[in-house]
């Protein structure tokens, strides 16, 4: 009986999770900068919406990545607003060098790019772009329609719009590189829909082509009830006399009733790899979710919250200085207790110049070397990843250590990623393994 009341809950949660008819969420990121030329020394503003199915998604984690030939320059992770959007600052060094810089942003399953170009740009030749879905003379009978395709460009792309008219009005779609735009409601008609691309110095396409579809939806008939028939009455028989049953004996004993599967004790849990050990610092008060009863173990986690997830689980008494040791940690903030705290017991150091950055999410880097210092470990140098060289200094010794100690471990191809920024997730996963290790 439990298994099958377990059964009959993920059968539940599996079909709400889907969406009617059993047609997967379409989800659409789009992606774009403040300007497409930078100089070196400025301050790229990304933002972008995520939406499902036509609709603002809320409160999605958000992968930022900024790179150019040399490789990766930022990394970031942001998250969706009530209305789907999201917004990431990338500061370009001073030094930043000339050059086509692209923009990747991950939400959802879905990426969305964008270019921009740091420098003097020059260039006359225009970009390109094809439609991939739906094809050439395709017949439709579905909605929404997702139109898609790709694009490209000499120095980098800035824009992809679809027209549905044959080039009288164009929409925005999502993405550059790689592009989409759902139509929502079509009306039954033949379309000519065409694609066109923008690039970083302004050259916009000049669209020849395009495919042509016909859409045809049949709508659905509002059923016509069907009248109930009047029943015609039965005559009524002489009841025949029903003897007297025999009672059956009261059990001593009151069986047990049958158990029932719980829920996850966050509703966003239900299939997540990391629920049993966030739940079990849940169950220990070590950890909270949202206002809204979701714990949302994707986003990513800033330095004050794992500060006091950490000192929380090493059950440290809480201290409160008459004044800050650092100066973007004042009094009031709520965080203010559990870094001094922290700061006193040689957890945490800051960053420089007497600050703290308690808002600024944490790399994975930073999270080896706080449970380093609050175990007392001695460094191991010996390192086994790919990447060694781009661990820091400071958690050099603290990484070794703590992966020895199993706490934390690398990814599958062999690299540690340092400046990865670490999830709410990952982060109770490497405390739940910290207070279990030996």
């Amino acid at each position: 009986m439990k298994l099958k009341g377990f059964l009959l809950i993920a059968l539940i949660l599996i079909f709400a999770l889907v969406p009617a008819f059993g047609q997967a969420a379409q989800y659409l990121l789009s992606v774009h900068t403040d300007k497409p030329v930078y100089q070196a020394g400025e301050t790229v503003v990304i933002s972008g919406q995520l939406t499902q199915d036509g609709k603002p998604a809320p409160f999605y984690a958000v992968s930022v990545t900024v790179e150019n030939q040399g490789g990766i320059l930022f990394v970031d992770q942001a998250t969706t607003d009530k209305d789907g959007s999201f917004q990431s600052l990338c500061p370009l060094p001073s030094s930043a060098p000339s050059g086509s810089y692209r923009v990747t942003v991950g939400a959802a399953g879905v990426q969305g790019q964008v270019d921009f170009y740091v420098g003097t740009i020059s260039d006359s030749l225009p970009p390109t772009s094809q439609i991939l879905q739906p094809q050439n003379n395709e017949f439709l009978t579905s909605a929404p329609i997702l139109i898609s395709g790709t694009a490209t460009d000499n120095q980098g792309l800035r824009l992809v719009e679809v027209s549905l008219d044959g080039g009288t009005t164009w929409i925005p779609a999502s993405g550059t590189l790689n592009w989409a735009y759902l139509w929502e409601n079509p009306a039954n008609g033949s379309y000519r829909v065409q694609s066109r691309a923008t690039d970083l110095a302004g050259n916009v396409e000049n669209p020849t082509s395009g495919v042509q579809v016909a859409v045809n939806i049949a709508s659905t008939p509002t059923p016509t009830p069907t009248p109930t028939p009047t029943p015609t009455p039965t005559p009524t028989a002489s009841p025949t006399p029903t003897p007297t049953p025999t009672a059956t004996p009261t059990p001593t004993s009151t069986p047990s009733p049958t158990p029932t599967a719980t829920l996850s004790f966050f509703p966003d849990l239900s299939f997540h790899w990391a629920r049993g050990f966030i739940e079990n610092l849940a169950q220990r008060g070590l950890i909270n979710g949202y206002p809204d009863g979701l714990f949302r173990p994707d986003n990513p986690i800033t330095r004050a919250e794992f500060t006091k997830i950490l000192v929380l689980a090493l059950n440290l008494e809480l201290i409160n200085p008459p004044q800050p040791q650092f100066s973007d940690v004042p009094q009031d903030f709520w965080g203010f207790t559990y870094i001094e705290t922290a700061q006193a017991k040689g957890i945490v150091k800051g960053i420089g110049q007497g600050e703290f950055a308690p808002q600024r999410n944490i790399t994975r880097a930073e999270i080896v070397t706080m449970i380093g210092r609050a175990l007392n470990l001695e460094p191991v140098e010996n390192l086994p990843f790919s990447d060694k060289d781009e661990i820091p200094d400071f958690a050099s010794g603290f990484v070794g250590a703590v992966t020895a100690k199993g706490i934390v471990n690398g990814f599958p191809d062999g690299t540690f990623r340092p400046a990865n920024l670490a999830t709410r997730a990952e982060a109770a996963t490497m405390i739940w393994r910290m207070l279990s290790a030996p």
